[in-house]
């Protein structure tokens, strides 16, 4: 098994031009788990699972690696890898994007669990606000 990176050209708008929103995000990278088969004595690849994606210029940020290697690490957890196996795995896609040290993650995981909380309470307090002001038209 090993692992694939496929390249993907954002879309254009009709004039030919890169959309303005995504042009600074560059191309999108996929992760592919591809295995080797030999079919009538020839070489086969087939796609073992779908491991994720992100914008190739993006892959520096934080929590888009935070988010692909939770994705990644629970989509291998599902397949029925050796520890070696897994650690090859890992360490090909950590070439490409690198893991986000563990404590790091998860300070960033808890501020993230605050800051949507706080969210929440923020829009049930504008639909308290919005209840009331129909109330006393």
């Amino acid at each position: 098994m090993f692992i694939r990176w496929k390249r993907r050209k954002k879309a254009q708008t009709p004039t030919g031009r890169r959309r303005r929103r995504r042009s600074d995000a560059g191309d999108s990278l996929y992760c592919v788990l591809i295995e080797s088969q030999r079919v009538n004595g020839a070489p086969r690849q087939k796609v073992i699972c779908y491991l994720g994606s992100l914008d190739e210029n993006n892959r520096e940020k934080l929590w888009l690696r935070v988010d692909f290697w939770d994705a990644v690490d629970a989509k291998l957890a599902k397949l029925d890898l050796t520890r070696r196996e897994k650690a090859k795995i890992e360490d090909s896609i950590g070439r490409v994007v690198a893991r986000v040290p563990e404590a790091e993650a998860a300070a960033f995981r808890l501020e993230r669990e605050k800051w949507l909380l706080e969210l929440e309470q923020l829009i049930e307090f504008r639909r308290m606000v919005s209840t009331l002001a129909r109330m006393f038209k």
